[in-house]
Parts: structure tokens; C-alpha cells; sequence
């Protein structure tokens, strides 16, 4: 227990991807443009959308973090998870808000 607290744990970096199609999807954080108008455009662009991480969630779109968040920026609830299914071996993709919006746009 010691060790674990010694050493933080790994940043969480953004991923890439080419399209949105057919990826399983969930969002955290605040965004730019209301969250109902990026399910919108996800679901265009051919994503399924899920209300938080889970094992079939292959994506998750990271907006601004909360400022009050007590856990740090990387300490959500969803960022908690989708850590934790990393651990377990589910490959979960992290992209920020100005990747999801690139994507979204394109058809």
C-alpha cells in the first residue's frame, strides 16, 4: 500500500482515431456546446452512445475538467473506470473535445 501511494498513476494522454463509425462511446466533463448536440453529432457520424465507461465502451471524449473536482483533474468517477478497464485489459481510447468535434464533422 505504501508503494502504490508512492508512485502516482499515469497521466491520461489523448488517443487518435480516423472515424467515429460503429466506436462505442461515452463522455465526461464539461463541453464546449451542450452535451445533447454531441450525442447528436456522434450518433451522425455513426457512434453508439453510452451514459459512462463500461466493458464495451472503446471510446471516451474528455471534455474541460470540474475546477472543484476534490480527487484532481484525472480523478472523475468515468476517468476512474475507464482507468480501471485499462487495468483489466480493454483498449479505451481518450480524446479531447477539439478531436471529437474533427471527427464528428466528417461523413
Amino acid at each position: 500500500m505504501i508503494e502504490a501511494l508512492g508512485t502516482p498513476p499515469p497521466r491520461l494522454k489523448p488517443g487518435v482515431l480516423r472515424t467515429l463509425k460503429n466506436v462505442h462511446l461515452a463522455f465526461t466533463g464539461f463541453l464546449s456546446r451542450p452535451r445533447r448536440e454531441a450525442m447528436r453529432a456522434a450518433k451522425r457520424a455513426g457512434a453508439i452512445i453510452h451514459g459512462g465507461p463500461s466493458a464495451k465502451t472503446t471510446v471516451v471524449v474528455r471534455g474541460r475538467p470540474n475546477p472543484q473536482q476534490a480527487a484532481g483533474k484525472d480523478g472523475g468517477l468515468k476517468l476512474m473506470e475507464m482507468k480501471r478497464l485499462r487495468e483489466k485489459g480493454h483498449r479505451i481510447t481518450l480524446l479531447n473535445e477539439t478531436q471529437f468535434w474533427r471527427l464528428a464533422s466528417r461523413r
